[in-house]
């Protein structure tokens, strides 16, 4: 099979990062963390395919990016004995002889945590391709999940407001048809 290869250069100028955790009442830890980045420069390479038969250099500017999330009752010393089993048993054998104890660790990190959510909003993002330049105002996303349960849920949610997108290939009754704001919200749920 072939590799893919991006090639990614990123460049922040600052980036600041707070978390906090304290025991969970529903067992496990409750953590807490926001972070802030500005100045983000990020140039990457999409290989060619049959849709696209060159490479393709792409760069995207942020100046900032604030996000802030939540784990509630993640099961950290579960999940670390679970860890130290995989260390103890480094290979399939040394796995397959005490099967029975992995599959013990398992269920005990299960599920792992209870919920993670996470909020950010990227702010003046720009891009060029060879297609041209867009950009947008702002980018917000949500990210909501369960741990490994029988009620799975996961829902993300991208909004871009103040969107411009290249114009120079379009044909010219094209542009005044585009929207300047973009929603893409969807959940899975009730999964097991």
């Amino acid at each position: 099979a072939d590799v893919v290869v991006f090639n990614p250069a990123t460049i922040i100028d600052k980036a600041t990062f707070e978390s906090s955790a304290v025991a969970s009442g529903a067992g496990g830890v409750d953590s807490t963390m926001v972070y802030a980045i500005s100045g983000l420069n990020e140039t990457f390479t999409l290989p060619a395919s049959p849709q696209m038969p060159g490479p393709m250099d792409v760069n995207i500017k942020v100046e900032s990016y604030v996000a802030d999330g939540k784990v509630a009752a993640m099961r950290s010393s579960e999940i670390l004995d679970l860890w130290a089993w995989f260390g103890a048993h480094p290979d399939k054998a040394a796995a397959e002889a005490d099967f029975s104890a992995m599959k013990d660790k398992i269920g005990a990190a299960l599920p792992l945590f209870d919920k993670i959510t996470a909020n950010g909003t990227m702010t003046n993002m720009t891009g060029t391709t060879p297609f041209g330049a867009f950009s947008a105002d702002a980018a917000a996303i949500e990210i909501e999940m369960n741990g490994v349960k029988t009620d799975g849920k996961l829902r993300e949610k991208i909004a871009l407001s103040g969107l411009k997108l290249p114009t120079e290939v379009m044909p010219i009754w094209v542009p005044p048809l585009l929207p300047d704001a973009v929603t893409i919200d969807f959940t899975v749920d009730s999964f097991n």
